[in-house]
């Protein structure tokens, strides 16, 4: 959990550094703090618990990891695309351009073989 506390912190400075939405943030921290319960809390502090709960348990942590790690990804990525469209605008226009120029590259290096 050490890591994906890494990324995640490192995640919402992403998000305070671009348009906050704090509401946004708030929700992101609480989804942050049931995945940490579900994962590692509720196992320290399962005296009295039987077993087959704590083996459920265990199934269930494995998948809100995935699923957390899922939305984690999903974020950074839909951050990082925001970010780079701000500081960028032209770069999908330029990106196209390009990518036209070597498609007629080698259209004709074909054309002359």
């Amino acid at each position: 959990m050490y890591d994906l506390f890494l990324r995640w912190e490192d995640t919402v400075r992403m998000m305070l550094d671009s348009s906050p939405d704090y509401g946004e943030i708030e929700e992101f921290l609480d989804q942050f703090i049931e995945t940490l319960s579900k994962v590692v809390l509720r196992f320290e502090h399962s005296q009295g618990i039987s077993e087959e709960r704590r083996e459920k348990w265990q199934s269930q942590a494995e998948t809100q990891k995935a699923d957390f790690e899922r939305l984690l990804r999903e974020r950074r990525k839909s951050i990082l695309q925001q970010e780079g469209n701000r500081a960028f605008p032209n770069l999908q226009s330029v990106s196209e351009s390009f990518s036209q120029t070597v498609r007629d590259d080698l259209e004709r290096s074909a054309e002359d073989q």
